[in-house]
């Protein structure tokens, strides 16, 4: 299954997904590339999906929306009967985010032919990982001022544990790597993340190890997502430091994403640029 969650509290709105997918037969579990499940539309509209990848890809596309339209009401509700049909028998499910100016927010899932609104929080795919997330909810420690809105303090921790969820394969079905939307004042946008991990041994309490990436032959890793400098672009790059691997994600024309073998993370960027036009943005892990 899958994971896709969002939050919109007070303004403040952020969107979550894993990458990991199941094969038809069930048999084959792909943690990376897998897919991008949030497909980033139009400067205000996001739709994220679980179930049957290229089923729900394929219904995307077909919605044909126009990144250079207004958002308004009635094209919000022109999406919902393709979704609706699509998710009928239970082969995906669809969370659709949407900012409407004089609205808001608009929190919604389509499952099984029916239409939810949500006020504040969301989610579809497994529910033993959203179980998980509501269970372990401030057991990663994160300091905020006393001034802090409520909806900052609500989506940061929310992201922390998501990505803890992933990260820490808690749930057989959620992993790969955590992938982050938000609403900003130009609409929404992927999040710039960097993942790094390396073996624990036995250190002096209170003991801050500097932060070192090393090599894959010391059993740690260290990744990178990129975003596009473009708005309305479901596309995100994701590349791993120690590996030289880069993976781009281009949902709304290919399947599966897109390999670039042997590459730093620059020369990745540079890499896209050049058969893509496209400008990823995002500090590269382990690189100067």
């Amino acid at each position: 299954m899958t994971l896709i969650a969002a939050m919109s509290i007070e303004g403040y709105t952020r969107l979550f997904a894993d990458t990991r997918v199941s094969h038809p037969d069930v048999t084959q579990v792909e943690q990376l590339p897998g897919r991008l499940k949030l497909l980033v539309l139009h400067a205000y509209l996001c739709i994220g999906y679980a179930g049957s990848a290229d089923y729900a890809i394929d219904t995307i596309r077909a919605l044909k929306i126009d990144p250079e339209s207004e958002l308004n009401d009635t094209a919000l509700v022109s999406l919902l009967p393709l979704l609706a049909e699509a998710s009928a028998d239970g082969r995906v499910e669809f969370l659709i985010a949407a900012y409407i100016r004089d609205r808001g927010t608009i929190l919604l899932t389509v499952a099984e032919r029916t239409v939810f609104r949500y006020r504040e929080m969301t989610w579809i795919g497994d529910e033993d990982a959203i179980h998980a997330i509501v269970n372990r909810m401030g057991r990663i420690r994160i300091e905020f001022r006393p001034e802090d809105p409520r909806g900052l303090r609500f989506t940061f921790q929310l992201a922390a544990e998501f990505a803890s969820i992933v990260h820490d394969h808690v749930v057989d079905s959620v992993g790969g790597i955590p992938i982050a939307v938000e609403l900003q004042p130009a609409g929404f946008r992927y999040m710039q993340t960097i993942g790094s991990f390396f073996p624990l041994d036995d250190q002096p309490a209170n003991y801050v190890p500097p932060v070192v990436f090393g090599s894959a032959s010391d059993g740690g890793f260290a990744y990178t997502v990129l975003v596009p400098q473009q708005m309305a672009t479901a596309v995100v790059g994701v590349h791993f430091h120690q590996g030289r691997i880069g993976y781009l994600y281009l949902p709304m024309q290919q399947d599966r994403p897109r390999t670039y073998a042997d590459v730093t993370c620059e020369e990745f960027r540079r890499r896209v640029h050049q058969d893509e036009g496209l400008v990823l943005l995002g500090f590269c892990a382990g690189e100067e």
